[in-house]
């Protein structure tokens, strides 16, 4: 009985750090594509004027961007388990 509280606690941390991987790579990644978005936004200034429509830019599509790049990263992992 006592070996299987063990086992459980040690499920639980490799839980913890996989949660905590995924936050640090979500940062990194909310990080990264704010400074595209930026940038794109910067080089293209001229034309998107409207200040409402480049605060939605802004907003959304680094986020879009997230599940884009975590979808791609399953359709890898799924292709590579095969």
């Amino acid at each position: 009985m006592f070996k299987k509280q063990k086992s459980n606690e040690i499920r639980a941390g490799i839980g913890v750090f996989t949660v905590l991987g995924v936050g640090i790579v979500i940062i990194a990644l909310l990080f990264l594509n704010g400074l595209f978005v930026s940038a794109f936004l910067h080089a293209n200034a001229q034309r998107i004027s409207d200040l409402r429509l480049t605060q939605a830019i802004q907003f959304l599509v680094p986020l879009i961007l997230i599940i884009v790049e975590f979808w791609i990263f399953d359709r890898m992992n799924q292709n590579l388990r095969k």
